[in-house]
């Protein structure tokens, strides 16, 4: 069929090219040649659409089924990217004679979306990877086993698995895709091996029942909105191996009533610590140069804070609306203090202004 297509492109152009020569009129070459490139654009473009459908079919074809699941072979083992399963799901280790290696593969997710069905998943050691909305919006998921086989989480792997309330991350996990938990509102523990060198961006957004966290020392950076919206967070202790605290990192954590920043620390991103209500104390390390634009606004209950002679600019809305905060010391380093850095701020005396 392929054959009989790319013959009929050209028999076709021959013809018309043919005909053509009999009837045109002579033309200037300059529009001559334009013409002629005009048709080789259309020529490329249609070829690669042709390939672009052929590429569509050929990767269906792949496509297989042996009982409840389907799966894709390729470098060596199975994906699966489908299951009808339901219940207590154990993922199968082979499939069409091939190991399973992966499970999940970008959207959708394997059971499909949302699945109120499956109960709890047990993944064998022949997987080295779950990937992206693997178990996405498995709402009734319960419990799932990951196998020390296991060196990557993808991105929204585990997002809105609002039943999930523990899991352990085992140690031969190195990277945790973003939003890989988001919104799992019934997780209240989870443990982060020492491999994970990064908290990345929206990782465990809207865990709310999250009450506790243990960051290891292996870890540099928390990401943006790693731990936003965890308002059952209470503490969080971060290691002196963090050298960054993305933008919204712990925003909302209302339950958070201390924190304590490593002199590690060289960036604290805007809105970090925005409306953590309950935060009373916060310590600033003298690594840091700047508190950068609405860092702990709306932390009400922020009775008083310490800003390091490390310090050179105070961001806008900084502390806006620390309603609770009675001292601030700032340093003689400051030389900026962003427009509405401690607005709302009534229980402050003298309200320190713009540099």
């Amino acid at each position: 069929m392929r054959l009989n297509f790319v013959w009929f492109i050209a028999e076709s152009t021959k013809a018309n090219t043919a005909s053509q020569d009999k009837t045109k009129p002579l033309i200037p070459m300059k529009a001559s040649f334009l013409s002629f490139g005009v048709s080789r654009l259309f020529s490329r473009m249609a070829w690669f659409l042709f390939l672009i459908v052929l590429s569509a079919f050929s990767q269906l074809s792949r496509a297989e089924v042996e009982g409840a699941w389907t799966y894709t072979l390729e470098d060596g083992g199975a994906t699966i990217t489908a299951s009808t399963a339901t219940g207590a799901v154990t993922v199968p280790a082979t499939l069409g004679a091939q190991a399973v290696k992966r499970v999940g593969n970008n959207w959708p997710p394997i059971f499909g979306a949302p699945n109120t069905t499956v109960r709890s998943v047990t993944i064998p050691n022949s997987v080295t990877s779950i990937g992206s909305y693997a178990f996405s919006s498995c709402t009734g998921l319960t419990r799932v086993k990951i196998p020390n086989s296991v060196t990557g989480i993808g991105a929204f792997a585990f997002a809105g698995c609002s039943e999930l309330t523990s899991l352990a991350i085992p140690s031969s996990v190195t990277s945790v895709g973003v939003y890989a938990f988001q919104s799992c509102s019934g997780l209240t523990s989870v443990t982060i091996p020492n491999s994970v060198t990064s908290i990345r961006n929206s990782a465990f957004t809207g865990c709310s029942s999250l009450t506790s966290v243990k960051i290891p020392d292996s870890v540099t950076s928390i990401g943006q909105s790693a731990f936003d919206g965890c308002i059952g967070l209470t503490r969080v202790k971060i290691p002196d191996s963090v050298t960054e605290i993305g933008a919204f990192a712990f925003a909302g954590c209302s339950g958070l009533t201390g924190v304590t920043i490593p002199n590690s620390v060289t960036s604290v991103g805007v809105y970090a610590f925005q409306s953590c209500s309950g935060l009373t104390s916060v310590t600033i390390p003298n690594s840091v140069t700047s508190i950068e634009n609405n860092a702990f606004a709306g932390c009400s209950s922020l009775t008083s804070v310490t800003i390091p002679d490390s310090v050179t600019s105070i961001g806008q809305s900084a502390f806006d609306n620390c309603t609770s905060l009675r001292s601030v010391t700032i340093p003689s380093s400051v030389t900026s203090i962003g427009e509405g850095a401690f607005e709302g701020c009534s229980g402050l005396t003298r309200v320190p202004t713009k540099r």
